[in-house]
């Protein structure tokens, strides 16, 4: 969904007598993100991210600390719940995909794509 949309849609929920249907949709919205993919196979690709981009990864590096206020959400091969991806985004409020099959094999930079965290499911877009 555009960021126009949203900003829309989330500045008239507050006015709506339809608050309760809205806030569903809302809640829908936060599980869904939009955004092109940056492809991390070593430590130097992290200074390659640009605004807004989806990061995947089979694994992070602490360099990603550098770059985490320019990614929308992280989307890793491993699944850990230990891992520092994990510390990374509980720290700062992202969301994070975990333990999607060869993600750094299937999509290429600059690739668009449609993440569903709440089906936990990664899709391109045409």
């Amino acid at each position: 969904m555009g960021c126009r949309f949203e900003s829309y849609l989330r500045s008239h929920l507050r006015k709506s007598p339809y608050r309760r249907f809205f806030g569903r949709i809302e809640k829908i919205m936060d599980n869904v993100i939009i955004g092109k993919v940056a492809i991390i196979k070593n430590e130097k690709d992290y200074y390659k991210i640009k605004k807004e981009t989806i990061l995947v990864a089979k694994n992070t590096h602490p360099d990603l600390v550098i770059v985490i206020n320019k990614i929308k959400g992280i989307v890793t091969e491993i699944d850990n719940k230990l891992c520092h991806a994990a510390i990374v985004a509980r720290e700062f409020n992202k969301p994070l995909l975990m333990g999607v099959f060869n993600a750094t094999k299937k999509f290429k930079t600059g690739e668009k794509v449609l993440v569903d965290f709440g089906r936990k499911t990664i899709n391109k877009i045409a």
